[in-house]
């Protein structure tokens, strides 16, 4: 199965470019919204998109989220999160809201899952998305947050 350009994107280039320009680089980027600095991203994906990006102070972590291309398949991502840690900013814990559909219900919903390197952890469902980037951002912050505070709860198969 191939991978779509915006589970490419989620799953490959996003985290490839948080490595390669490091942490606190890409966070200082998000921290003032400069939309320039993700350009290459999309470009690489053969996207158009104009992401939105929320950021927040939580100690001790300096945290954003950005939105991504609408998805169109499962496993494509609505948003990424990333937290850095303030006293070890050349490290990122790097969070995906994905877009999942349950057939026992024919129903859509979100996953929160977390990159490890090459390896994708799911720990269970994410804040049901209302179109509003303004609300659901914070709502996914809040989840990915909370699997970083207190470790992961309720872990879906993977």
């Amino acid at each position: 199965m191939a991978l779509s350009p915006i589970n490419a994107l989620a799953h490959t280039i996003f985290p490839n470019w948080l490595r390669i320009k490091g942490p606190a680089t890409a966070m200082s980027a998000l921290e003032r919204k400069d939309l320039v600095y993700l350009d290459s991203l999309w470009q690489q994906a053969y996207v158009t998109h104009n992401p939105q990006i929320y950021t927040v102070q939580r100690d001790p972590y300096r945290v954003a989220v950005v939105s991504l291309p609408t998805p169109k398949d499962m496993g494509d991502a609505h948003m990424c999160g990333i937290a850095v840690k303030k006293t070890e900013p050349g490290t990122a814990k790097y969070y995906l809201l994905e877009h999942d559909y349950v057939l026992a219900t024919k129903q859509n919903r979100t996953i929160i899952t977390q990159k490890e390197g090459r390896e994708t952890i799911k720990h269970g469902e994410g804040p049901a998305l209302t179109g509003d980037f303004a609300v659901d951002a914070p709502a996914f912050l809040a989840r990915f947050m909370n699997v970083l505070e207190t470790g992961p709860t309720g872990t879906l198969p993977r």
